[in-house]
């Protein structure tokens, strides 16, 4: 879809695809792809048009020397601020951090690579892929979610609109006058909130986020990539996991949780609110039987029936880096576009996390605990 316009309805063609037959280029067929593969075998679909990603794989690999390694990273944590900008010179992002001398600066700079990055996508996206939604959609979403805050609760300092999307904000802001010209899928969460009994900023958040997460899964089918429906999953049960623990430390009850968590998880969201009536000890207890047990669950603490969720988003996105560390063993397909994109911004977050840190002062080692894990890296530090 064109960034510069809003449109009526959805997308043409959603749904209408069926799957092509196999192609030439026999070495990406199912053995070729599973000894690649280490993954959970359930998860693996074969890309049957390797041909279609082909030439988006072809310019991301040539891209991915670029992406920051734990040795680069190292360097980046003990350096001074002056110093970590020159060791950026020697990278990709070098040239959009030259020259920063405040918060701002750093900001901008990154914004710059994240715009350029984006444009790289939208030019490599094969016809008829869903990829470059699934990955920018959630700019849509927030902005979304800025506007509606705006506009119902009255508020105007919950942050700028982000230019990112794949939608123009400021088109966004003008359609949202008419709910019915907005696309399809933004559609529901708009009139959802409006139709709220008391429309508050948390339910503003909780009715967009929830409709984000059921509307990246949708695109995953679409896309018929095992890969990012399972991606889509994992980050889905994620948020209603910390809904659910926040919602615990809040008080909130059962029929509060079965409106707020998204559908399509691998745990199931009836299940899920009936837990909140349980003592934190005994919720706990039971979701340590969910795949997210080792690494994310068993760090969580309980005092006074309070849940300390300090390091949850730190651990949550070192979990869905390592999930998809596997993309870097699929030689065609969706994997390595969403694996090295994802990964590209991941090491976004983790220069603005050491350069705001060094220009606040902060230790070297304070800066490194809020450090997150590396697309490129098996293991972090």
């Amino acid at each position: 879809m064109s960034r510069s316009a809003i449109y009526e309805g959805p997308k043409s063609g959603h749904g209408s695809r069926g799957r092509a037959p196999a192609g030439p280029g026999r070495a990406y067929g199912l053995l070729a792809r599973y000894r690649r593969y280490r993954g959970p075998l359930e998860n693996l679909k074969v890309t049957r048009e390797p041909a279609k990603y082909g030439y988006a794989v072809g310019r991301i690999k040539v891209r991915e020397m670029g992406l920051l390694n734990s040795q680069r990273l190292g360097r980046l944590i003990e350096a001074d601020f002056d110093e970590a900008l020159h060791i950026l010179e020697e990278a990709d992002y070098g040239d959009y951090l030259k020259g920063s001398r405040v918060a701002s600066d750093v900001d901008a700079g990154l914004m710059r690579f994240l715009q350029d990055l984006y444009e790289l996508l939208r030019e490599i996206t094969p016809a008829g892929s869903h990829i470059a939604e699934f990955l920018l959609d959630r700019y849509d979403f927030h902005n979304l979610k800025v506007l509606l805050k705006q506009r119902c609760c009255g508020e105007q300092n919950e942050g700028p609109m982000l230019d990112l999307g794949t939608l123009d904000p400021e088109a966004l802001r003008v359609a949202l006058e008419n709910p019915a010209k907005l696309p399809q899928h933004l559609v529901g969460p708009v009139l959802e909130v409006l139709a709220l009994p008391e429309i508050t900023s948390q339910w503003v958040d909780t009715v967009v986020d929830r409709h984000f997460f059921e509307h990246r899964l949708v695109l995953a089918r679409e896309e018929h990539s095992g890969f990012m429906e399972e991606f889509a999953r994992t980050s889905l049960d994620l948020a209603n996991i910390k809904i659910l623990l926040r919602a615990k430390n809040l008080g909130k009850d059962a029929g509060f949780l079965e409106r707020a968590l998204a559908e399509g998880g691998r745990m199931g969201k009836v299940w899920m609110a009936a837990l909140v009536t349980q003592p934190a000890e005994e919720m706990l207890r039971a979701l340590g039987g969910s795949r997210y047990a080792a690494g994310l669950l068993q760090f969580l603490g309980v005092e006074d029936e309070q849940i300390r969720l300090t390091d949850y988003d730190k651990r949550a996105d070192d979990l869905m880096m390592a999930q998809l560390h596997q993309a870097r063993r699929i030689a065609v397909g969706v994997e390595p576009i969403l694996g090295y994109i994802r990964g590209r911004e991941n090491d976004v977050a983790v220069l603005r996390i050491i350069l705001m840190g060094k220009l606040h002062n902060l230790s070297p080692e304070a800066i490194e605990r809020h450090v997150r894990r590396l697309y490129v890296d098996k293991e972090r530090l």
